[in-house]
């Protein structure tokens, strides 16, 4: 997985550095990562914008909040997810992808925190 650190890789180390909130947004596939300092985008549309990526890519990317306490997973499956019509299976799918995905973007960073979902429904637990 390629990490891209936005807007440098300084500014991210300092964040890292510094315990300060970080912004990711982690491609389904892992092929890449884009991170930054919140401060730096707010919102991961943003994030993903800056880096020079579609304000759509968001629709393929794990979307977290993190630093050295937590890591803050807003839980959005696209409705389309893995072109898996279902969207039981594709709720599974997507739960148990990030679940595989966000740890390991999360030890590449360093960090071994804690995964809390963000907006996660009743409906995940049906699959």
């Amino acid at each position: 997985m390629q990490i891209i650190r936005y807007p440098s890789d300084e500014a991210v180390n300092e964040a890292v550095k510094n315990d300060t909130p970080l912004l990711a947004a982690i491609f389904t596939d892992r092929s890449a990562a884009v991170v930054c300092p919140m401060e730096e985008a707010g919102e991961h549309s943003i994030l993903l914008m800056n880096a020079g990526y579609s304000g759509t890519d968001t629709e393929r990317c794990f979307r977290i909040l993190f630093d050295s306490q937590s890591a803050s997973w807003s839980f959005v499956c696209p409705k389309d997810y893995k072109d898996i019509p279902d969207r039981q299976t594709a709720l599974g799918e997507f739960y148990r992808d990030g679940l595989a995905v966000i740890p390991e973007f999360l030890t590449l960073m360093g960090y071994f925190t804690q995964i809390k979902i963000k907006n996660l429904t009743g409906e995940i637990w049906d699959f």
